[in-house]
């Protein structure tokens, strides 16, 4: 059973599901701008359950298949449950040993159990006494790290909550000062390069290699010490399989093919002897015309090394030959990557609309990400490993020089943090324009889910609750905010509660009698309408 069927569910389209969903047949609201009907987005439609994407963080109805109990969980979690995979039956946190038993799964098999996921690091370290080069000729260490990387656990969490010390075992514990040495990274760096045939993300560089993102800053970041290292980006392949040099570049490719503009690589715009010298890009259009797209890695303010110098001579050497021959040049300088992903494409579309006739869209910034920079999923777990609770953002104050590089990618990828926090169903520290009958009545679900009754308001002021529990945080304004008063929005709640045939506490039902019978509650503010949705509820 697992999953309640039928079930519906509502979701929010944008620029990244409106295709998915419209495959599937629903209908996508739409509005007239300017003469021309476009999706709306932002707009909220009913979807079946089992029509979600795969990774959807909507809450769905659940029902345990050893003692029926029903509670909600994100469907992503759903779909990926160990036992759901396995048999076909979904176990609440009660059952699941017990039922693992009596199904006859073994539990050494269950990689979500982190007692388990322990014991296999640990027995492996054991028997190894390392973990420096544990993926390479070796493996079970290979398996082991897809494991962990699949099921999302943190290395180094693991080793020391183990009592290990991780750089140690990653070979990794470095003589005092001996990061401060240039060359001693770039050597630390070399040799991951050789053992993982790439360069080091930033979430490698610091848990792999225990270097500080403060220690990249201070050599120039990570693109200066791949032009030291003269290094290439060979992990930079785009969707149409073309190996990009950068990551300025591979952007650009992907912005197009997404928006399905056909174009031509590192053709040779120039007759000889200048016929080595590419562009990056090439346009013919219709009438014949053909235009060469450069996406400029440096200026000449940026030039701080012997490897800039020289590209710098080479850019303006290219630019002199595109005006002698009068060759149609694009130019994209590079400070156009350092905005936000939208910014990118938008000034991206004001370069190439009108020149390629083409009505270019926004696509979905996960075309546009580095390979191997952190998932959305990933940057949210490390960002809200600084937040106090579980429902609300890191202050920017928050944030160290270390880690202050998650804030600014969080910016890039979504535009402002309030917009990330809305993607995530989490608040900024200012919580302005979170809640709403919608957010307000999913948080109530998931403290009943959680407590087994709604506690009242003034039970939520007057125990504190949120000191203990980050789900009760911020609930009783919001209650206010969304419903005006909090009879209608308890009895809302509670009506929904029976629709989703939703067992009620004997705190719930204590609740509702007493306001049929007016106990505790001012008479003035009841009504008889009130009185009788109580009674329905209580008879259902």
């Amino acid at each position: 059973m697992g999953i309640i069927l039928p079930q519906i569910s509502e979701v929010t389209v944008n620029g990244g599901n409106i295709k998915y969903y419209q495959d599937l047949g629903y209908n996508i609201p739409t509005t007239i701008n300017r003469g021309k009907e476009k999706f709306k987005l932002n707009e909220t439609i009913k979807v079946h359950t089992l029509d979600l994407m795969k990774g959807s963080h909507t809450m769905v109805m659940v029902q345990c298949d050893e003692c029926g109990k029903i509670y909600l969980m994100p469907y992503k979690d759903y779909l990926t449950n160990y036992c759901v995979q396995e048999i076909g039956k979904l176990f609440c946190f009660d059952c699941i040993n017990p039922a693992m038993s009596k199904y006859g799964i073994a539990s050494q098999k269950v990689w979500n159990n982190r007692d388990y996921v322990l014991a296999k690091l640990d027995s492996f370290i054991k028997k190894y006494g390392t973990l420096k080069g544990w993926t390479v000729n070796n493996k079970e260490g290979a398996l082991l790290n897809n494991r962990l990387n699949t099921y999302k656990y943190n290395l180094k969490e693991l080793c020391e909550e183990l009592g290990y010390n991780y750089l140690e075992l990653r070979g990794l514990k470095y003589p005092e000062g001996y990061l401060n040495d240039y060359e001693n990274v770039k050597s630390v760096i070399l040799e991951f390069i050789e053992e993982y045939g790439h360069f080091p993300t930033q979430r490698e560089l610091r848990f792999y290699l225990g270097i500080a993102c403060s220690v990249i800053q201070r050599f120039g970041g990570s693109e200066k010490i791949k032009d030291d290292l003269d290094y290439t980006d060979n992990e930079l392949i785009d969707d149409l399989g073309f190996r990009n040099r950068s990551h300025y570049e591979y952007m650009v490719a992907q912005f197009l093919i997404h928006n399905n503009i056909s174009f031509k690589r590192e053709e040779h715009p120039f007759p000889e002897p200048y016929s080595n010298l590419r562009s990056d890009f090439t346009f013919e259009k219709v009438d014949g015309t053909v235009y060469h797209l450069e996406v400029w890695g440096y200026k000449e303010s940026d030039v701080h090394g012997k490897r800039s110098q020289m590209y710098c001579k080479r850019k303006a050497e290219k630019l002199r030959l595109y005006k002698e021959y009068n060759i149609n040049l694009i130019s994209v300088e590079n400070d156009i990557f350092c905005n936000s992903f939208d910014t990118i494409q938008e000034k991206l579309k004001n370069i190439l609309s009108d020149i390629l006739d083409a009505e270019l869209k926004i696509v979905d910034h996960k075309y546009l990400m580095h390979p191997y920079k952190l998932t959305d999923d990933e940057l949210f777990e490390e960002i809200m490993k600084l937040s106090e609770d579980s429902l609300t953002l890191p202050k920017e104050t928050d944030f160290t020089p270390d880690n202050k590089k998650l804030f600014y990618e969080a910016l890039k990828r979504f535009g402002n943090y309030n917009k990330f926090a809305k993607h995530f169903g989490v608040v900024t520290n200012r919580k302005r324009g979170y809640w709403n009958e919608k957010t307000v009545l999913n948080r109530m679900s998931q403290i009943h889910n959680k407590y087994g009754y709604m506690p009242t308001s003034i039970e939520i002021r007057n125990n504190k609750l949120a000191k203990d529990d980050s789900l009760f945080i911020g609930i009783v304004d919001g209650i206010k905010s969304a419903f005006g008063n909090t009879t209608q929005c308890y009895l809302r709640f509670y009506e929904g509660c029976i629709s989703e045939n939703i067992k009620l506490g004997d705190k719930d039902i204590e609740y509702l009698t007493n306001l049929y019978n007016l106990k505790y509650f001012r008479k003035d503010m009841i009504t008889e309408t009130d009185r009788q949705r109580a009674y329905d509820i209580l008879c259902a």
